[in-house]
């Protein structure tokens, strides 16, 4: 029985041919010219009987003739015959001589059927006889199971003789030299052809079994840490199979982006309101930024942001404002204008320049005043001149001489500010010495001149 060849074996075989093995198809598909199969000896055994019927029919003698039909004798010496009637050659001597030829005609034909026979026998007899023992064997070429009978005494006169190439990866796990045995099998391992693309080359190799991995390792290509390869390294091959090896590269680009500078503002007490500068100038920042691009065949497939670092710190800009507002000329009191009611000191009214206080506090000046005092009794709790309510500290006096807001100085009192008006004139300031239930100021207070210190 033969195995079917396909269209795919007779590419990776091309040149498995096969000398004196005749080969058989099953039921339903054609024969291939190009591929002899393997005869089976039930084959080999009718087909020399055909041969041999065949030569005896070439060689048969044509079948014995009819025996002749005496004539009869008329009575005028003629001889009847059945169909054409002929005269009578002869006598006695005539009869005698056509008996002898009759005879030798037979021996003649019998001596002919025996030498024919003679033939036939030698043409079956003499090749048997002198033809070499034949033993049956079986070929396993790369799965495809052969039988053959075969006179070679070894597995390489076999291979010879039936002229079975093999290839220089293919393997043939009989040795050469081994006695050809009956039922013998002899085993043929074909390479399978494997293609690696690496990069822009492409290498054929032939293999009878293994791993991709081997597959590289055989055609010198060894990938790198970061290469891919098609199919995995651990996958076993198969023929007609493409390995794609893919170089991987990994590079890291640097780029470095400015940190635009931020803006802020701040009062400035010494800068006169409504005016602006720059305090401190600003300055852009930087940072760096590290990305991982992967190439693959020498093509960009990726690019990924892995490292953002700054490397320099953006300054601020700020700008100043201005809060400074100058404080009012300062009124000259002059001698003439302070009037004196009640007594004094003969110094009295006058006025000092500068002086510093027991607590530290700079007076701008000090006058000479007569002060009086004065309770909620008195004043009826009635909202003051200023529209404050009167308490300790409140002063009423002339806004003429002292404006409301001014913050005096009076020894034995303390500081107050000027809050009210009281209907003084010049001269005359007016201290809240707190609630009373009945006016009794002119016994807690002694009325009097006193010089008092004008802060501020």
């Amino acid at each position: 029985m033969r195995k079917h060849i396909s269209e795919e074996d007779e590419n990776l075989y091309p040149d498995k041919k096969y000398k004196g093995i005749l080969y058989s198809s099953p039921a339903g598909q054609d024969n291939d010219d190009d591929m002899p199969v393997f005869e089976s000896r039930r084959a080999s055994r009718k087909k020399r009987e055909d041969a041999s019927a065949h030569t005896a029919k070439r060689l048969r003698i044509p079948d014995k003739p009819s025996p002749r039909k005496r004539g009869t004798v008329k009575s005028d010496g003629s001889t009847r015959r059945s169909g054409r009637q002929q005269p009578v050659r002869g006598t006695g001597n005539s009869q005698a001589y056509s008996r002898a030829a009759v005879k030798a005609d037979f021996f003649i034909r019998n001596v002919m059927v025996a030498c024919a026979i003679i033939v036939v026998v030698s043409v079956i007899a003499i090749p048997t006889s002198f033809a070499k023992p034949t033993t049956n064997i079986t070929l396993n070429d790369a799965g495809r199971i052969l039988e053959a009978s075969t006179a070679a005494q070894t597995v390489g006169e076999f291979i010879d003789d039936n002229k079975i190439t093999l290839g220089p990866d293919d393997i043939l796990e009989t040795s050469l030299d081994a006695k050809i045995s009956e039922d013998m099998e002899i085993l043929i391992r074909r390479a399978m052809p494997v293609t690696v693309h690496s990069g822009d080359q492409s290498i054929t190799i032939n293999m009878v079994t293994g791993t991709v991995q081997e597959a590289l390792d055989k055609a010198g290509v060894y990938p790198a840490e970061h290469d891919e390869v098609y199919p995995a390294p651990d996958t076993y091959i198969r023929s007609g199979m493409k390995i794609e090896h893919i170089v991987v590269e990994v590079q890291n680009r640097t780029e470095y982006r400015e940190i635009p500078y931020g803006k802020d503002t701040q009062e400035d007490k010494d800068l006169e309101k409504g005016k602006t500068e720059i305090a401190q100038e600003g300055e852009n920042g930087e940072t760096e930024l590290i990305f991982e691009q992967i190439y693959k065949n020498g093509m960009m497939t990726s690019e990924e942001l892995i490292s953002e670092v700054i490397t320099k710190e953006p300054v601020t800009e700020i700008t100043s404002v201005g809060t400074y507002v100058a404080p009012p000329p300062k009124k000259t009191v002059k001698i003439s204008e302070i009037k004196k009611s009640g007594g004094g000191s003969s110094g009295g009214g006058q006025v000092s320049g500068p002086t510093t206080l027991d607590d530290g506090v700079q007076a701008t000046y000090s006058v000479e005043v007569r002060v009086t005092a004065y309770c909620s009794a008195c004043n009826g709790g009635t909202r003051t001149a200023s529209g404050a309510y009167a308490s300790h500290g409140t002063i009423a006096a002339s806004t003429s001489q002292f404006p409301f807001g001014t913050k005096l100085f009076v020894p034995g009192y303390g500081y107050g500010v000027v809050q009210d008006t009281g209907g003084f004139s010049a001269g005359t300031i007016d201290v809240y010495i707190g609630e009373r239930e009945s006016c009794n100021c002119g016994n807690e207070w002694s009325t009097g001149y006193r010089t008092v210190y004008v802060i501020g």
